[in-house]
């Protein structure tokens, strides 16, 4: 995740390769935000990422 264009990338394949994991209009665009860690998963980092299009119920 240190790395934004590998991590960029990685994610993108995941995305081709398990399409069932990610929303239906991840296709349209996202976008990387803010990284997050938490002290009861020692070790793991998350990071949010934003569609830029709505679903069908408006949400993001």
């Amino acid at each position: 995740m240190d790395d934004y264009p590998s991590y960029r990338n990685w994610l993108d394949e995941m995305i081709i390769k398990h399409p069932e994991l990610f929303p239906e209009n991840i296709s349209d665009g996202y976008v990387l935000h803010a990284e997050r860690s938490f002290a009861k998963l020692e070790g793991v980092r998350l990071r949010y990422i934003f569609l830029k299009k709505c679903d069908a119920a408006g949400k993001k």
